[in-house]
């Protein structure tokens, strides 16, 4: 995962959930396999922050089609469904509110 520019108040972290024939434990033991799970942050308190997230797979296409659930948390929030966002021409866009924290999971 590359970033064109860093920001203070904005943080992106990606992960692949554990494959089948691995220990899961017991946060993963219900999770789908091989998943690209995407975490989103905003520090600002008063601006919201728009991620636009090129997605490729190892053979360089895109991942058009594909969706992300997604699940916010913040002071006043706690696990709120977002519902999912599909990967257009290959970018997934996604606007974060001030002082909250999403996790995004494909499917």
């Amino acid at each position: 995962m590359g970033e064109g520019q860093s920001y203070r108040d904005n943080r992106i972290m990606s992960f692949v959930t554990p494959a089948e024939d691995t220990d899961r434990g017991p946060l993963h033991a219900d999770t789908p396999a091989d998943r690209i799970g995407i975490v989103l942050t905003n520090r600002q308190n008063d601006t919201e922050f728009t991620y636009n997230i090129t997605l490729k797979n190892t053979t360089t296409k895109s991942l058009d089609a594909h969706s992300f659930n997604g699940h916010r948390y913040s002071a006043v929030e706690v696990d709120t469904p977002l519902g999912s966002r599909n990967v257009v021409d290959g970018v997934l866009h996604v606007t974060v509110p001030p002082m909250s924290i999403e996790f995004w999971l494909q499917y």
